[in-house]
């Protein structure tokens, strides 16, 4: 499927309390005040897969992953009590959109379900903006590179009028593609397929640094940030072969993603913070799988090692240090654990929703060019959550 995605939000916050060691906000102002809004939107092109499975006559998995390989950004803050206005923008980035519902059929025509979903989007680029009202002349304009993530559940109920009615033998309707296979399947046989999806992956950097002095007086307080929240688009191959010894399933499976999950924050706020980030560029597994089938559907469980390629960066050229950067890519063993449904169409081709996830031991990251930071051990523990809907061929 290819379809266009338009998001929009708006935000206000109320208040004011100062945490660090300031005089804004000290005391703190009343929550009641209205301090800050935030308005955004999102245009987005949605490339993806659909699947649907009956789980019995009446109960269905219907699930939903898009990668969006085009985003667009734009947005304003508003910092009222400041007087300054914020325009943010972005003319590239990327995302992932996922849904799944489960309904029950109480009725041929009456339905009611729940459902999960999360959206996400990454910006490679941008611009922030800083207009002063008091002195509209005074404007500033920095890089940056925004991202953010939604997700929620929900509740649906649907209904649908019309004869629901078998048509009559030897009446002739319109098709648009041959009856679905009928019958239990037999899975038994070799396969190739492929996947889309998107993932988050969460790291955390080990940090060697304590408190230290910083500008005109303040402190550099030790341990706060050093963890990247990334989220990006995946997709990839897989081949396998299963064995079916009555309603049981096992198979091995091999399988190769290209990924782009990133995200970054600030790390080692010690000594004053600088920019770390950490992308995940592609994922290969090796697995072994069982599973349980029923009628034409198949519900399995898998686990294994997995072959990760990650790139670390470090930004260490900031307002008050001047230490270089760094970029380090690491391929690392790890291990996978997920599981899934696949449902056979037809006696040949299948489509599957599935859930992975990858851990990522504690790995050295060295960065030699990085001032201060190249005489530390860091370390970086990673792991990777992957959604996915895909389809596979049976030989």
């Amino acid at each position: 499927m290819v379809g266009y995605n338009y998001y929009a939000q708006a935000i206000n916050t109320y208040g004011c309390a100062q945490l660090a060691g300031d005089v804004i906000c000290a005391p703190p102002l009343s929550s009641t005040l209205l301090g800050l809004t935030n308005n955004d939107h999102f245009d987005s092109l949605r490339v993806g897969l659909s699947s649907e499975v009956m789980l019995s006559d009446r109960l269905r998995l219907t699930a939903d992953a898009a990668v969006a390989p085009l985003v667009t950004y734009s947005g304003l803050d508003n910092h009222l009590l400041r007087q300054l206005l914020g325009p943010n923008a972005s003319h590239s980035g990327t995302g992932v959109m996922f849904e799944a519902v489960l309904d029950y059929k109480f009725t041929d025509a009456w339905s009611i379900g729940v459902g999960g979903r999360y959206w996400a989007w990454q910006m490679n680029t941008g611009t922030a903006g800083f207009v002063e009202l008091t002195d509209p002349a005074a404007k500033a304009v920095e890089p940056q590179r925004a991202s953010t993530e939604r997700y929620g559940i929900f509740m649906q109920s649907s209904y649908r009028w019309g004869d629901s009615a078998v048509p009559a033998e030897g009446s002739i309707l319109p098709t648009k593609a041959p009856r679905p296979a009928t019958g239990p399947m037999d899975w038994s046989g070799f396969y190739v397929g492929g996947y889309l999806g998107g993932g988050l992956s969460v790291g955390r950097w080990s940090d060697p640094f304590a408190s230290t002095d910083g500008l005109n007086g303040f402190v550099n307080v030790a341990g706060f940030g050093n963890q990247t929240r990334a989220t990006g688009p995946l997709g990839g191959a897989q081949i396998g072969a299963n064995w079916q010894w009555g309603t049981w399933v096992f198979g091995v499976q091999g399988e190769l993603g290209a990924v782009n999950i990133r995200g970054e924050d600030t790390c080692f706020s010690g000594i004053g913070g600088i920019n770390c980030k950490h992308t995940a560029e592609a994922i290969a597994t090796f697995t072994g799988r069982v599973g349980y089938a029923w009628g034409r559907a198949l519900a399995y469980a898998k686990a294994g090692g997995a072959l990760s390629r990650t790139t670390y960066d470090l930004l260490a050229d900031t307002n008050a240090h001047l230490w270089g950067t760094g970029v380090t890519t690491l391929n690392t063993w790890g291990w996978v654990i997920g599981g899934g449904v696949e449902y056979a169409l037809t006696n040949q081709w299948t489509a599957f929703a599935e859930y992975n996830h990858i851990g990522v031991p504690s790995t050295i990251v060295p960065f030699p060019t990085v001032g201060e930071i190249n005489s530390k051990t860091i370390k970086m523990k990673q792991g990777v959550d992957a959604f996915k809907l895909g389809v596979n061929y049976k030989f």
